[in-house]
């Protein structure tokens, strides 16, 4: 993008857009200056990046790994029962990928051990939908039944 006529602005966040029906200016501000300035768009095109930042987060007594909460294989922090996923999360075998979809996953682990966490006598399961109460099989790939 930088080599195209798009302006990008990096190390800025969106202050607010306004327009008469339509987008046509958008206040950002420079995050390392702290100016704002106004400038005249046809759209907004948002491409997020970010790192994570733990706030207050980091006073509350967590095991930290730089910027990130340490978790074990069941996603579990420093305190019995408390689970961290995604961005601010990491792991113990430092396999860690920003993305969401990698992200998703590491919930539904995490919602399985708290689950089992709450409820000790249960076993630990992460609820795939073929297991669904009434569900008696997962249809097969190419079946009347798996193509509607």
């Amino acid at each position: 993008m930088y080599d195209s006529q798009v302006n990008v602005h990096t190390q800025n966040e969106l202050v607010c857009i306004s327009g008469n029906g339509v987008v046509e200016r958008a206040v950002i501000r420079d995050n390392v200056t702290g100016n704002e300035r106004t400038l005249h768009v046809d759209d907004i095109l948002v491409c997020i990046g970010f790192r994570a930042d733990l706030g207050p987060i980091n006073h509350w007594g967590f095991n930290l790994e730089g910027r990130k909460i340490a978790v074990n294989r069941q996603a579990e922090t420093s305190m019995p029962g408390v689970y961290a996923v995604g961005d601010v999360a990491h792991p113990e075998d430092g396999v860690s990928m920003n993305l969401i979809a990698y992200s998703f996953g590491q919930a539904t682990l995490a919602a399985g051990y708290a689950s089992h966490f709450i409820h000790p006598k249960e076993r630990v399961t992460h609820g795939h939908s073929s297991q669904r109460k009434g569900m008696k099989y997962a249809p097969a790939p190419g079946s009347a039944q798996a193509d509607g």
